[in-house]
């Protein structure tokens, strides 16, 4: 092996050599770092009682809203009552009014439809029943539907006093009351029988307009009004409170939800500071290819830093050792396909490189080597042409310079002009000489990567090349004639 070419593979092994010494060291700072470390607070115990509260908070702010929806029902059914107190009054007395008019009507006209509309409304419509029906069903006070009780019983008791007047009536004119068994059954006195018709008529309007008769009307309307008044007070007093409720559960709404914002913000930032920004913060190292900071977080993080750090620091080691024998040339020292493939790509996303020139160069007679001579004087004579172009294209790395193939050769010179590749090529061609070997070289340059890639680049470098080994073996076959 030459001078150049040990000196490539002393380069390699102190390379690895250091990154070994270098990682160890860090390991072993990292698990002096790690018994440092404390082991911190667990998950558990920051997310199960931030869960706990979370759901507490959640499930009073839940309660009280639906509270407060009930009471707002009842705030919007006490309105309705309100409102309808009113109504259900006015239908009650509307009712009794009706009564009157259909039976004065009939004791003063004699004709039977008023009879018949007076009992519609008692049997049928029945205005009163349904409006008393409806106000039991409203949360009003007791003395209110005491009034609006003893309205009806002094409507029905006056339905006794109609009865009469309208037998009265039936019996001066002689109308048929079968239909109307309320009537009917109505017994008036052997006095009543014995009067006249005009009689008759006289004391049936009496019965209707007097004062016993407007006395009962009177009662009627007091409880009605009294009713109507003492129902609405209650039903004031009533929203006056569901009133004072609502804002109370109101108050204790807000806050009980500024309680929960701020628990939340609370729970949040701890988690922020001890989960969340130590896993963001570890993998920003991560991308980097950089160690994570230990000592920060909960417990699991912690755990998860060290492991990685420790699974990292033994990746670098091995990556160390294969990046050498995965990228290197056994045979030679030179860089081999697999690093070429990583220059194409290095050359291709590195905006600084402006002019490229690549090499193709083959190996002249290395077949003839390995059956005349044996392999092993084919592989001295690969070595050798490795030192010769290495020698004369070699850069300060020495990794510009690639054996892709058996006794295939690349080079890759960046940021020079063509001349200086020429000189190269003229000295490397000077250079074979002095090695003993003969080599096919072929070149393909620009100086604006922008527009055409090294791999394109190669493929022209490759057809030169094809063309000097064609040149040079024509030579050969010339001298030889």
């Amino acid at each position: 092996m030459t001078e150049t070419n040990t000196q490539t593979m002393e380069n390699t092994e102190n390379t690895e050599t250091t990154g070994i010494a270098e990682t160890k060291e860090t390991a072993g700072t990292a698990e002096t770092t790690e018994k440092k470390i404390k082991r911190g607070v667990s998950t558990g115990k920051i997310v199960i009682p931030a869960v706990i509260i979370v759901m507490l908070s959640c499930i009073s702010v839940l309660y009280l809203t639906a509270t407060e929806n009930d009471v707002n029902n009842k705030i919007l059914k006490a309105m309705d009552d309100y409102a309808l107190t009113t109504q259900l009054l006015q239908l009650m007395q509307h009712g009794s009014d009706q009564l009157t008019s259909q039976v004065r009507q009939y004791v003063i006209t004699g004709k039977m439809k008023y009879l018949q509309g007076y009992f519609t409304e008692a049997n049928k419509t029945q205005n009163r029943e349904k409006a008393l029906a409806l106000f039991d069903r409203i949360e009003a006070s007791a003395s209110a539907s005491t009034h609006l009780h003893h309205a009806m019983e002094y409507s029905q008791a006056l339905m006794k006093t109609e009865y009469h007047a309208m037998r009265l009536c039936a019996e001066a004119n002689g109308d048929n009351i079968s239909a109307y068994p309320a009537v009917a059954a109505y017994e008036l006195t052997e006095e009543e029988l014995a009067m006249s018709t005009e009689e008759k008529l006289d004391l049936a309007c009496d019965l209707l307009v007097n004062e016993q008769y407007h006395y009962s009307k009177d009662r009627i309307y007091e409880n009605l009004n009294n009713g109507m008044q003492d129902a609405q007070k209650s039903i004031k007093q009533t929203l006056k409170q569901l009133t004072k409720t609502r804002q109370t559960i109101s108050n204790i709404q807000r806050a009980a939800m500024i309680l929960l914002a701020l628990t939340v913000a609370l729970l949040v930032t701890i988690i922020y500071v001890t989960l969340v920004h130590p896993i963001v913060s570890g993998a920003r190292e991560v991308r980097q290819n950089r160690l994570m900071p230990e000592g920060k977080g909960v417990r699991e993080v912690r755990d998860l830093t060290r492991a990685y750090n420790e699974m990292h620091q033994h990746n670098e080691l091995l990556h160390v050792q294969l990046r050498n024998l995965a990228q290197i040339d056994a045979l030679t020292g030179l860089p081999n396909r697999l690093a070429m493939t990583y220059y194409y790509s290095d050359l291709a996303s590195d905006r600084k490189v402006k002019s490229l020139a690549v090499l193709s160069l083959d190996l002249n007679g290395l077949k003839e080597t390995n059956d005349t001579k044996g392999h092993i004087a084919g592989d001295d004579l690969l070595r050798t042409s490795a030192d010769c172009i290495l020698d004369s294209f070699g850069d300060e790395s020495g990794k510009n310079c690639f054996r892709f193939g058996g006794d295939e050769f690349a080079v890759f010179l960046t940021d020079v002009s063509e001349g200086i590749v020429k000189r190269k090529v003229e000295r490397f061609l000077v250079a074979q000489k002095r090695y003993g070997v003969s080599i096919a070289v072929g070149y393909a340059y620009t100086e604006d990567l922008m527009h055409i890639t090294a791999q394109e680049l190669f493929e022209q470098a490759d057809i030169n090349m094809y063309a000097h080994k064609s040149a040079c073996k024509a030579a050969e076959t010339t001298q030889e004639t």
